[in-house]
Protein backbone atom coordinates (compact mmCIF):
# COMPACT_ATOMS: atom_id res chain seq x y z
CA UNK A 1 0.00 0.00 0.00
CA UNK A 2 1.04 3.94 -0.03
CA UNK A 3 0.46 6.84 1.42
CA UNK A 4 0.49 10.55 0.48
CA UNK A 5 1.88 13.47 2.33
CA UNK A 6 2.49 16.86 1.39
CA UNK A 7 4.25 20.25 2.30
CA UNK A 8 2.94 23.53 1.88
CA UNK A 9 3.58 27.45 2.99
CA UNK A 10 3.08 30.93 1.78
CA UNK A 11 6.96 31.98 0.46
CA UNK A 12 8.34 34.64 -1.43
CA UNK A 13 10.22 32.70 -4.71
CA UNK A 14 14.29 33.24 -4.51
CA UNK A 15 16.62 32.78 -6.91
CA UNK A 16 18.13 30.33 -4.12
CA UNK A 17 16.44 26.96 -2.93
CA UNK A 18 14.84 27.47 0.63
CA UNK A 19 12.83 24.47 2.88
CA UNK A 20 9.02 24.30 2.69
CA UNK A 21 6.93 23.32 6.22
CA UNK A 22 5.73 19.93 6.55
CA UNK A 23 1.93 20.02 6.72
CA UNK A 24 0.88 18.73 10.04
CA UNK A 25 -0.06 15.15 9.95
CA UNK A 26 -1.53 12.59 12.67
CA UNK A 27 -0.26 9.54 10.63
CA UNK A 28 3.27 10.03 11.04
CA UNK A 29 6.16 12.08 12.59
CA UNK A 30 6.13 15.67 11.58
CA UNK A 31 8.68 18.47 12.73
CA UNK A 32 8.99 21.66 11.54
CA UNK A 33 10.46 21.42 7.67
CA UNK A 34 10.65 18.06 8.38
CA UNK A 35 8.56 14.33 7.41
CA UNK A 36 10.38 11.50 9.69
CA UNK A 37 10.09 8.45 7.13
CA UNK A 38 7.80 5.53 9.00
CA UNK A 39 7.77 1.84 7.14
CA UNK A 40 6.29 3.62 4.10
CA UNK A 41 10.01 4.44 2.51
CA UNK A 42 9.69 3.57 -1.01
CA UNK A 43 9.80 6.95 -2.91
CA UNK A 44 6.68 6.20 -5.54
CA UNK A 45 6.94 10.14 -6.69
CA UNK A 46 5.89 13.27 -6.00
CA UNK A 47 3.89 16.54 -7.51
CA UNK A 48 4.75 20.56 -6.90
CA UNK A 49 2.20 22.80 -7.18
CA UNK A 50 4.02 26.47 -7.34
CA UNK A 51 2.99 29.88 -8.10
CA UNK A 52 4.18 31.90 -11.00
CA UNK A 53 7.49 31.96 -12.00
CA UNK A 54 8.62 29.36 -9.30
CA UNK A 55 11.39 27.03 -11.07
CA UNK A 56 12.22 24.22 -9.26
CA UNK A 57 11.23 21.60 -6.56
CA UNK A 58 13.34 19.04 -5.38
CA UNK A 59 13.37 16.30 -2.32
CA UNK A 60 16.30 15.68 0.31
CA UNK A 61 17.26 13.23 3.13
CA UNK A 62 20.65 11.90 4.19
CA UNK A 63 20.37 8.75 2.07
CA UNK A 64 19.00 10.80 -1.05
CA UNK A 65 22.03 12.93 -0.70
CA UNK A 66 24.31 10.53 -1.53
CA UNK A 67 23.79 10.52 -4.59
CA UNK A 68 21.72 13.95 -5.43
CA UNK A 69 18.69 15.65 -4.52
CA UNK A 70 15.30 14.32 -6.42
CA UNK A 71 14.13 17.26 -8.40
CA UNK A 72 10.35 17.73 -9.44
CA UNK A 73 9.25 19.94 -12.68
CA UNK A 74 6.43 22.31 -11.02
CA UNK A 75 3.33 21.79 -12.95
CA UNK A 76 1.39 25.22 -12.52
CA UNK A 77 0.65 27.87 -10.40
CA UNK A 78 -0.72 26.38 -7.39
CA UNK A 79 -3.68 24.66 -8.74
CA UNK A 80 -4.26 21.53 -11.07
CA UNK A 81 -5.86 22.68 -14.03
CA UNK A 82 -8.80 21.35 -15.75
CA UNK A 83 -6.71 20.39 -18.61
CA UNK A 84 -3.91 17.59 -18.89
CA UNK A 85 -0.53 17.52 -16.98
CA UNK A 86 2.26 15.16 -16.41
CA UNK A 87 3.77 14.65 -13.03
CA UNK A 88 6.48 12.14 -11.67
CA UNK A 89 4.79 8.96 -10.19
CA UNK A 90 5.75 6.22 -11.43
CA UNK A 91 5.82 2.34 -9.26
CA UNK A 92 8.92 1.32 -11.02
CA UNK A 93 11.84 3.69 -9.50
CA UNK A 94 12.44 1.79 -6.78
CA UNK A 95 14.36 4.30 -4.33
CA UNK A 96 14.13 3.26 -0.56
CA UNK A 97 14.83 5.51 2.27
CA UNK A 98 15.77 5.05 5.56
CA UNK A 99 13.50 4.74 8.01
CA UNK A 100 13.48 7.41 10.60
CA UNK A 101 15.31 9.85 8.36
CA UNK A 102 14.33 13.37 7.93
CA UNK A 103 12.34 13.91 4.33
CA UNK A 104 12.37 17.60 3.43
CA UNK A 105 11.37 19.38 0.26
CA UNK A 106 13.10 22.70 -0.91
CA UNK A 107 11.89 24.78 -3.93
CA UNK A 108 12.75 28.23 -5.90
CA UNK A 109 12.09 30.89 -8.00
CA UNK A 110 11.77 34.13 -9.62
CA UNK A 111 8.30 36.18 -8.32
CA UNK A 112 8.94 38.44 -5.73
CA UNK A 113 5.62 37.51 -4.13
CA UNK A 114 4.62 35.72 -1.56
CA UNK A 115 2.24 32.55 -2.82
CA UNK A 116 1.31 28.92 -1.16
CA UNK A 117 3.46 26.69 -2.39
CA UNK A 118 2.90 23.26 -2.02
CA UNK A 119 4.55 19.71 -2.74
CA UNK A 120 2.63 15.91 -2.33
CA UNK A 121 4.98 12.92 -1.94
CA UNK A 122 3.52 9.30 -2.25
CA UNK A 123 5.78 6.69 -0.41
CA UNK A 124 4.46 3.18 -0.28
CA UNK A 125 5.38 0.24 2.26
CA UNK A 126 6.82 -2.33 -0.53
CA UNK A 127 6.69 -2.32 -4.16
CA UNK A 128 3.29 -1.35 -5.35
CA UNK A 129 1.83 -4.07 -7.94
CA UNK A 130 -1.21 -3.52 -10.05
CA UNK A 131 -4.61 -5.10 -9.80
CA UNK A 132 -7.08 -6.12 -11.86
CA UNK A 133 -10.67 -7.61 -11.47
CA UNK A 134 -14.47 -6.74 -11.52
CA UNK A 135 -13.69 -3.02 -11.08
CA UNK A 136 -16.78 -0.64 -10.69
CA UNK A 137 -17.29 3.43 -9.40
CA UNK A 138 -19.16 5.03 -7.06
CA UNK A 139 -19.74 9.12 -7.00
CA UNK A 140 -19.47 10.24 -3.39
CA UNK A 141 -19.80 13.92 -2.37
CA UNK A 142 -18.45 15.73 0.69
CA UNK A 143 -18.05 19.12 2.02
CA UNK A 144 -15.56 20.59 3.48
CA UNK A 145 -14.75 24.10 4.93
CA UNK A 146 -10.98 24.90 3.55
CA UNK A 147 -7.93 26.03 4.74
CA UNK A 148 -4.54 26.64 3.37
CA UNK A 149 -2.04 24.73 3.82
CA UNK A 150 -3.21 22.24 5.99
CA UNK A 151 -5.20 18.50 5.74
CA UNK A 152 -8.77 19.08 6.00
CA UNK A 153 -11.12 16.28 6.67
CA UNK A 154 -14.58 15.53 5.79
CA UNK A 155 -17.15 12.76 5.66
CA UNK A 156 -18.42 11.18 2.41
CA UNK A 157 -21.49 9.80 1.51
CA UNK A 158 -22.10 7.94 -1.26
CA UNK A 159 -24.54 8.24 -3.96
CA UNK A 160 -25.78 4.76 -3.69
CA UNK A 161 -26.17 2.38 -0.84
CA UNK A 162 -23.39 -0.54 -1.21
CA UNK A 163 -24.22 -4.26 -0.54
CA UNK A 164 -23.22 -5.71 2.69
CA UNK A 165 -19.52 -7.03 2.21
CA UNK A 166 -15.45 -5.81 2.49
CA UNK A 167 -14.74 -3.21 -0.67
CA UNK A 168 -10.91 -2.63 -1.84
CA UNK A 169 -10.86 0.89 -2.69
CA UNK A 170 -8.08 0.76 -6.14
CA UNK A 171 -8.66 4.33 -7.87
CA UNK A 172 -10.01 7.53 -6.63
CA UNK A 173 -10.72 11.10 -8.23
CA UNK A 174 -11.47 14.14 -6.47
CA UNK A 175 -13.13 17.28 -8.29
CA UNK A 176 -12.20 20.52 -6.35
CA UNK A 177 -11.72 24.21 -7.50
CA UNK A 178 -9.08 25.07 -5.00
CA UNK A 179 -7.80 21.89 -3.51
CA UNK A 180 -4.04 20.56 -4.78
CA UNK A 181 -4.19 16.47 -3.31
CA UNK A 182 -6.92 14.61 -1.58
CA UNK A 183 -6.62 11.06 0.68
CA UNK A 184 -8.57 8.85 2.25
CA UNK A 185 -8.67 8.17 6.35
CA UNK A 186 -9.11 4.20 6.63
CA UNK A 187 -10.41 2.91 9.38
CA UNK A 188 -7.41 1.48 11.47
CA UNK A 189 -5.19 2.57 8.95
CA UNK A 190 -1.80 3.59 9.22
CA UNK A 191 -1.49 5.10 5.50
CA UNK A 192 -3.63 7.79 4.06
CA UNK A 193 -3.48 7.14 0.04
CA UNK A 194 -4.56 9.90 -1.85
CA UNK A 195 -4.72 11.69 -5.47
CA UNK A 196 -4.31 15.02 -6.96
CA UNK A 197 -7.19 17.04 -7.29
CA UNK A 198 -7.76 18.25 -10.42
CA UNK A 199 -10.16 21.88 -10.97
CA UNK A 200 -12.73 20.85 -13.19
CA UNK A 201 -14.87 17.93 -13.41
CA UNK A 202 -15.41 19.25 -17.83
CA UNK A 203 -11.35 18.88 -17.90
CA UNK A 204 -9.54 15.76 -18.36
CA UNK A 205 -9.01 13.35 -16.14
CA UNK A 206 -4.89 13.59 -14.99
CA UNK A 207 -4.88 10.99 -12.85
CA UNK A 208 -4.94 7.84 -14.92
CA UNK A 209 -1.90 6.35 -12.43
CA UNK A 210 -4.06 6.91 -9.98
CA UNK A 211 -6.99 4.53 -11.02
CA UNK A 212 -8.47 1.59 -11.77
CA UNK A 213 -6.07 -0.55 -9.96
CA UNK A 214 -2.78 0.83 -11.54
CA UNK A 215 -1.63 1.65 -7.63
CA UNK A 216 -2.29 -1.43 -6.24
CA UNK A 217 -4.55 -1.66 -3.08
CA UNK A 218 -5.76 1.73 -1.42
CA UNK A 219 -7.17 0.75 1.34
CA UNK A 220 -9.85 -1.64 2.67
CA UNK A 221 -13.01 -1.05 4.64
CA UNK A 222 -16.91 -2.56 5.27
CA UNK A 223 -19.68 -1.51 3.66
CA UNK A 224 -20.73 0.50 6.75
CA UNK A 225 -17.61 1.84 7.86
CA UNK A 226 -16.43 3.68 5.08
CA UNK A 227 -13.10 5.82 5.53
CA UNK A 228 -13.18 10.10 5.49
CA UNK A 229 -11.45 12.00 2.97
CA UNK A 230 -8.56 14.76 3.96
CA UNK A 231 -8.16 17.12 1.21
CA UNK A 232 -5.52 19.84 0.63
CA UNK A 233 -6.08 23.08 -0.55
CA UNK A 234 -4.10 26.25 -1.73
CA UNK A 235 -6.54 28.94 -0.58
CA UNK A 236 -8.98 29.20 2.27
CA UNK A 237 -12.52 29.26 0.63
CA UNK A 238 -15.27 28.55 2.95
CA UNK A 239 -17.24 25.48 2.58
CA UNK A 240 -17.04 23.51 -0.57
CA UNK A 241 -18.79 20.42 -2.05
CA UNK A 242 -16.78 18.24 -3.77
CA UNK A 243 -17.37 14.70 -6.32
CA UNK A 244 -15.09 11.74 -5.49
CA UNK A 245 -15.24 8.79 -7.61
CA UNK A 246 -13.79 5.73 -5.61
CA UNK A 247 -13.06 2.82 -7.66
CA UNK A 248 -13.32 -0.55 -5.87
CA UNK A 249 -13.02 -4.14 -6.00
CA UNK A 250 -15.73 -6.44 -3.48
CA UNK A 251 -14.12 -8.84 -1.89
Amino acid sequence: MFTTLAYSESLATTAAYQKIAAVPDNSIKVAGDSIYVSSFNRYVGAMACIQTNGLSARLTSPSIRRIAPIHIQPVTLGLIPGANLAYDVTISKNIVLEIDEQLEVEFYGTAVGAAQVSVVVWLADAEIKPVSGEIFSIMATTTITLAAGVWVSGALTFDDDLPVGSYDVVGMDVVSSTSVAARLIPIGGTNRPGVPCRQLASGVDPNGMFRNGNMGVFCTFPHNNIPNIEVLCSAATGAQTMNVILDLIKK
